[in-house]
């Protein structure tokens, strides 16, 4: 049995809590501790061994890893085989973390100080709620990492805030921290599709449900802070018509891409935002657009929506234009044709 509480909200949501621990690995809804007192507990979750995993996954947890883009290619596929089941796709602490920045994604230092410049400026005029157009990038190892670990089995992609990190200790225009939890937890977000087996409409989400969705690779990395989507959809039919969600090991058919447009609560200027989306096969670029796209070869197929945020310059300080960039909105967990 899954072990979690129901947090009722006071506008009627449930929101489900489920326990896990950052370490050196990743374990997402223990079930029970491992075995031992304190001190061998704490021991054992600051490794990463064959024994200890095996430890780690015998508590039912979802075993996955935090900060990808510092690891080796070789080191991901040995935790894979041992039971590893997800990874971070994009970490928001390594944006602006300096060491992180240039040791491990070959970005400067401190150049983000510099780009958000006018989101933290007392005098700035920009919303400050917006400040991570502005430090956002593809994180290129942990992407590298994915897709080469989906190749070889299911692997969950997602996102990680790491609010805990104290990346901005200043207070902003706005009176909050620039690292507030409210502020940082907005800006993206985890979408995993439950199946009607697992979560019947209606009902609270329960811990099965999350768990069978995050072992399945159903899932979505929703950069938010672009606005929230609304309407879209991947989707791989077969030539019998069977719908294959994304996560899936399916054969070759046609990969349907519906785009996203923006939900109606998402703030905008007069100017409609530019939306497009991107087929990759096993890394490279396969195909473009929304629409209908045939497989016809094995691969690890993936889609990209990009967003270049015309609609959020009025909210973008004097001049919005280096923020009037194409950039990731959303990435879809791949399908694994074979």
């Amino acid at each position: 049995m899954a072990v979690g509480n129901h947090v009722r909200c006071a506008d009627g949501r449930s929101v489900l809590v489920l326990p896990g621990i950052e370490d050196t690995l990743m374990p997402q809804g223990l079930r029970r501790h491992v075995e031992g007192d304190a001190a061998a507990r704490d021991a054992l979750y600051n490794r990463r061994d064959d024994e200890a995993i095996a430890a780690m996954v015998a508590t039912g947890a979802v075993l996955t890893l935090a900060h990808t883009e510092g690891e080796e290619i070789a080191e991901l596929t040995r935790l894979q085989d041992a039971g590893l089941v997800g990874l971070e796709a994009f970490n928001l602490h390594a944006m602006v973390d300096p060491n992180i920045r240039e040791e491990s994604l070959g970005l400067d230092s401190l150049s983000w100080l510099s780009d958000i410049a006018d989101f933290t400026n007392p005098d700035g005029v920009a919303e400050p709620d917006l400040l991570f157009l502005a430090v956002v990038q593809e994180q290129a190892p942990s992407i590298l990492a994915w897709d080469t670990l989906s190749a070889q089995g299911p692997t969950f992609g997602f996102a990680g805030t790491d609010a805990h990190q104290n990346a901005l200790p200043i207070i902003m225009r706005d009176g909050e921290r620039g690292d507030s939890y409210r502020r940082m937890m907005r800006w993206f977000s985890n979408w995993l599709l439950l199946s009607p087996q697992d979560a019947a409409p209606g009902e609270a989400v329960t811990a099965q449900a999350v768990e069978a969705a995050q072992r399945a690779g159903r899932g979505y990395i929703v950069f938010e802070a672009f606005g929230t989507p609304a309407d879209f959809d991947v989707a791989l039919y077969d030539d019998a018509g069977a719908r294959y969600e994304i996560g899936a090991d399916a054969p070759t058919g046609e990969l349907r891409v519906r785009c996203p447009r923006l939900a109606a609560l998402s703030p905008r200027g007069l100017t409609p935002p530019e939306i497009s989306a991107q087929v990759l096969k096993d890394g490279q670029p396969f195909a473009q657009g929304c629409g209908a796209h045939t497989l016809t070869e094995p691969g690890v197929y993936r889609v990209v929506f990009t967003i270049t945020p015309l609609h959020l310059s009025p909210f973008l300080g004097a001049d919005p234009a280096p923020h009037m960039r194409e950039a990731v909105w959303i990435y879809a967990n791949p399908h694994r044709v074979r």
